[in-house]
């Protein structure tokens, strides 16, 4: 049976890294251990469950939340949950922990079990509290903070308005209560499972996450301005089984098209059936097949940001007699992860239960093939227009497999894992051909490398800038049937790699997403590679450009836009996040953006040129978007960022005060406009020049005010930065 695999037919929906996740309940110190294992996979996110009526899980112990005689709540660190979030952070790997049941001084023990394994508390404004004050020591570190888990039956036990009512009271509360001590998390619900998607009577035959949704709709339009600030930032999901599409569905259904800037996120994935099934098949050959199977389906939903692969511990690693063993399904993310992006086109037919998905870009051509049967599967595999790189020099061959007899310690194979054929080719050939085999079931995988390592995948995050969160855009519509659909457009930014992609499938779409930094540097670099782009706008609103947002006190103040020549004034549709409008308040023309001319040069966003004045002392904080929109049938884009490192900064302290509570109340409260308990501080520069007189420039100066005590903040009222200072002169900020 022959396959033939083109790597010059670049195909729609790469084989994106942000796409993969992991998740484990935080019962098991192990998992900092495993840490240095998440180097190998380079997931997205880390989900780690903390189920709070637990009070023996490590990461729960000692017990964090304390109430003293007087009924005061307390809480205190945990140094495991430090060590874990420092590690992830480490490697720019979002930290998602979902806050699952009431702290144990309001969990109702006794009314507590399966089905209703977490009710509500018994007090919902201490336990909201409880968790304000536990989350509060981690706000330092960018989080996102879930809240529950699979309400639809946790809470009374049905599907049921009650529980509908009770959750959303929990959502209202806990966001209450935490918001305020948060300038760095988003929030979300946790975590709908595909029997919350069926119509019940009960539920007046909406499904359950229909109700909840029209009921968060109703309290939206009741208290506008709660709601506001609530809004929904994740919408996550679980899935353990085949009925992950009726889930997809469902949720689209309920969230309806008003609701475009909400991805749906798979915080908890498993192809297999809760309980018996799931355990029975951990570290199973069976398990990376299907896993494969599925997430190369996965992968082609615009709308499904993350899917975070549960049982990292147990299903893909295992401590055992000291040893950690690597297990099928850590395997094949692992082998996934060194697949170059852009997916390629095969031609042949594959018999029933095998498939294929491969990959190529100028330094790694690659093939995974999995056999979902009981029978090995022979073929002929054809690989032709190899990248041109390869037809000169050495060129290697590798191939492994996952099988009962490799790369699965628990069937009995060698607990090592690596290539069972390396062969070197020395041609200059474009095409290649090779027989494999593919055990029943199994995986074999196949790499033609030049021998470089892949900067594209290789590389990492910003160095300095600090990751807060990513923005994407889910393309939904009705349809004729009045079914939701979303159309075949996508962006999605990977912090782990400081890399975003975007696409739009037909002739017109969106295909956007977007990272929030803080720290950002004066400078970042941005190398593009486009596929297919029109050379023209094509209607109205085609845009290929990059626009960035300054934020200043959580708000978007200022934008800019980088553009090529898809691009027109007059157009529309406005960005869905930072300060919306369908252009920018600042509008840069740039030839390394324009669609014949991406990958020839490097794109150099001048981040502290075009910032507001007070946008340095405020904490150098902005949304980064990347916007490919209408921009020809299968146009796809990649932007690689990189920080422009920042020259050496002399500092001179001009003067000193001692501030005290008392002090603003020697000064006049109404001088300037100024409100009561404030005062003005003028800081004043000169450039005196050098002792010979000889003339000196001094460039790009800024005056701000540092050292301030809790309490205070400091507003410029003018200008503060300043691009060049003659010597003799001298400037003032205030």
């Amino acid at each position: 049976m022959a396959l033939e695999i083109d790597f010059s037919s670049i195909e729609f929906f790469p084989l994106l890294k942000s796409k993969i996740g992991l998740a484990r309940a935080l019962q098991d110190v192990n998992i900092v251990n495993s840490l240095p294992h998440m180097d190998e996979i380079r997931p997205a996110l880390f989900n780690g469950e903390l189920r709070f009526p637990e009070t023996d899980w490590p990461f729960l112990n000692p017990y964090p939340i304390e109430v003293s005689d007087d009924g005061k709540i307390e809480v205190q660190d945990n140094q495991l949950l430090r060590d874990l979030h420092q590690g992830l952070r480490q490697r720019d790997i979002e930290i998602v922990h979902q806050l699952i049941g009431a702290p144990k001084q309001w969990h109702p023990y006794d009314e507590a079990g399966a089905p209703m394994k977490f009710p509500a508390p018994t007090d919902l404004d201490k336990s909201a509290w409880a968790m304000r004050l536990f989350t509060e020591r981690y706000n330092d570190t960018p989080i996102t903070w879930t809240l529950w888990n699979e309400p639809s039956h946790n809470l009374t036990g049905e599907r049921e308005p009650e529980s509908v009512q009770s959750f959303l009271d929990i959502y209202e509360a806990y966001y209450k209560a935490m918001a305020p001590v948060h300038d760095k998390a988003i929030f979300g619900m946790a975590n709908f499972i595909p029997w919350a998607t069926v119509p019940l009577e009960a539920l007046d035959g909406k499904s359950y996450v229909e109700a909840m949704m029209d009921e968060y709709r109703t309290r939206e339009e009741s208290h506008p301005t709660l709601y506001r600030d609530i809004g929904l930032e994740r919408f996550t999901i679980n899935n353990y089984g085949p009925r992950v599409w009726q889930l997809l569905a469902g949720c689209r259904k309920a969230l309806g098209t008003r609701m475009n800037t909400l991805p749906l996120t798979l915080l908890q994935y498993g192809p297999f059936n809760p309980g018996q099934e799931w355990d029975e098949n951990a570290g199973t050959t069976t398990e990376a097949v299907k896993s494969i199977h599925a997430f190369d389906g996965l992968l082609k939903v615009p709308d499904l940001e993350t899917v975070a692969f549960s049982g990292w511990l147990g299903h893909m690693l295992q401590w055992q007699d000291g040893q950690v063993l690597e297990l099928p399904l850590f395997n094949m993310l692992k082998l996934y992860s060194r697949m170059p992006a852009w997916r390629v086109g095969s031609s042949g037919t594959l018999p029933n239960g095998v498939g294929c998905v491969a990959s190529a870009d100028q330094y790694r051509a690659c093939v995974m093939l999995w056999n979902d049967s009981t029978e090995p599967c022979t073929l002929d595999l054809n690989l032709i227009n190899l990248p041109q790189k390869f037809r000169a020099g050495t060129t290697q061959v590798s191939i492994y497999r996952i099988d009962a007899n490799h790369g699965s310690p628990l069937e009995g194979s060698d607990k090592k894992f690596g290539p069972t054929e390396v062969a070197t080719i020395n041609s200059d050939s474009d095409s290649l051909s090779r027989s494999v085999t593919v055990e029943g079931p199994g995986i074999t995988y196949i790499e033609v490398d030049g021998g470089e390592g892949n900067p594209s995948l290789d590389r990492k995050g910003l160095h300095t800038a600090t990751f807060l969160r990513k923005y994407s855009y889910s393309d939904r519509f009705t349809d004729d049937e009045g079914t939701i659909q979303v159309r075949d457009s996508y962006g999605a930014y990977d912090a782990v790699r400081a890399t975003a992609y975007t696409g739009v499938k037909n002739r017109v779409g969106r295909g956007i997403c977007g990272a929030e930094y803080d720290n950002l540097p004066d400078k970042l670099s941005v190398d593009i590679v486009a596929h297919k782009m029109s050379p023209k706008p094509i209607v109205r609103e085609s845009i290929f450009g990059i626009r960035v947002d300054y934020v200043t006190n959580g708000t978007s103040v200022k934008s800019v836009l980088w553009h090529g020549d898809i691009f027109s004034a007059d157009r529309t549709e406005e960005l869905p996040w930072g300060k919306g409008s369908a252009t920018a308040d600042v509008l840069i023309e740039a030839r390394a953006i324009d669609s014949s001319y991406a990958g020839n040069g490097r794109l150099v966003l001048d981040l502290k040129k075009y910032a507001p004045i007070n946008w340095v002392p405020s904490g150098r904080r902005a949304i980064i978007s990347f916007w490919t929109e209408s921009t020809g049938e299968g146009s796809q884009a990649m932007f690689l960022l990189e920080e422009v490192p920042r020259p050496e900064i002399r500092t001179q302290v001009l003067d000193q005060l001692a501030l005290s509570d008392q002090m603003p109340v020697s000064y006049d409260p109404g001088g300037a406009g100024l409100p009561a308990q404030s005062f003005e501080v003028a800081a004043t520069f000169e450039n005196a020049g050098s002792p010979d007189s000889r003339a000196i420039l001094i460039k790009d100066l800024d005056l701000h005010v540092t050292g301030i005590p809790d309490g205070w903040t400091a507003t410029s009222l003018d200008r503060t930065h300043f691009g060049a200072i003659a010597q003799g002169e001298s400037v003032t900020a205030t």
